[in-house]
C-alpha cells in the first residue's frame, strides 16, 4: 500500500540532495511518473505528470532533470525528451521512439541539450526542440573495438550519462568500456580504452579541464581534454 508519509519524506531529502549540487531557481524531484517542485519546507509548488503508467505503478526514475534558466528538461527514460518552465507546463516534446533506455539530459552553455541512449546514438536538441545533430558509437573491425553484436547488442552500446565542459565538448562512457569525447558539433574529438564491457560508471569534469571517471570494479581514471591517460 502506497505510504504518503513515506513518499514525501523521501521527496524532501531528494530536494535537499538537489539543492546541494546547485539547483537554484527551483527543487525539482522526478519520481513515479511525475515532475514535483518542492520548497525548502517540502511544501509542494506544482507537479507534471508525464507517465500516468509509472505513476499507477510506482515506479522511480532512473534520470535526473537538467535545469537551465527557467526550463526543466527529463527523459521518461524511454521516448521522449520534455522540456517544461518553471510553472510545470509543457514546452515541447522530442520524440525519439527508439525503444532505447535514454540518459540524464545535459545541458550546454549555448542551451543545446544532449541525450544519450542504449543503442549508442547521443542526441543534440536545440533549446526550439529541434535535432540539432546526433552522433552514433562506432563499431570498428579491430582488435580494441570490435564487438560481437548479437541479442543484446544494445547494452553493449549504452552510454552513461554525460559531462559536458565548458568549451562544449560532451563525454560519456559506453557499455564496450570506451570514454568518448564528441565535439560540440557532433564529430568525434578522441576514445580511450579503459576498462571492461559494462565497467564505466558516468564522467566528471574537473575544475582543471580533467575528466574523472570510476569503474564499477573501483578503478578510476584521469584523462586530460587531449585523450591521455593521466
Amino acid at each position: 500500500m502506497f505510504n504518503k508519509k513515506i513518499f514525501m519524506i523521501m521527496l524532501v531529502l531528494s530536494v535537499l540532495i538537489l539543492s546541494n549540487i546547485g539547483v537554484q531557481a527551483e527543487n525539482i524531484v522526478q519520481r513515479n511518473g511525475s515532475i514535483y517542485s518542492v520548497d525548502r519546507d517540502g511544501a509542494l509548488n506544482w507537479s507534471y505528470t508525464y507517465s500516468e503508467y509509472n505513476q499507477a505503478k510506482k515506479l522511480a526514475a532512473d534520470t535526473t532533470p537538467a535545469i537551465d534558466d527557467e526550463m526543466i528538461y527529463f527523459t521518461d527514460n524511454k521516448f521522449f525528451l520534455y522540456a517544461i518552465d518553471s510553472t510545470g507546463d509543457l514546452k515541447w516534446q522530442f520524440p525519439i521512439f527508439k525503444n532505447a533506455e535514454l540518459t540524464s539530459p545535459a545541458v550546454a552553455s549555448n542551451g543545446t541539450i544532449f541525450v544519450g541512449t542504449s543503442e549508442g546514438v547521443l542526441y543534440a536538441v536545440r533549446s526550439d526542440s529541434q535535432l540539432d545533430w546526433k552522433f552514433e558509437v562506432p563499431v570498428e573491425d579491430n582488435d580494441d573495438r570490435s564487438l560481437i553484436l548479437d541479442d543484446d547488442e544494445d547494452e553493449k552500446l549504452a552510454l552513461t550519462d554525460l559531462a559536458v565542459a565548458k568549451d562544449g565538448t560532451i563525454y560519456f562512457g559506453v557499455e564496450n568500456g570506451f570514454l568518448y569525447a564528441v565535439n560540440s558539433d557532433g564529430e568525434e574529438k578522441w576514445s580511450i580504452k579503459l576498462a571492461g564491457a559494462g565497467e564505466l560508471n558516468s564522467p566528471v569534469v574537473t575544475e582543471g579541464g580533467h575528466i574523472s571517471i570510476t569503474s564499477r570494479a573501483g578503478d578510476s581514471y584521469l584523462v586530460g581534454a587531449d585523450g591521455k591517460l593521466k
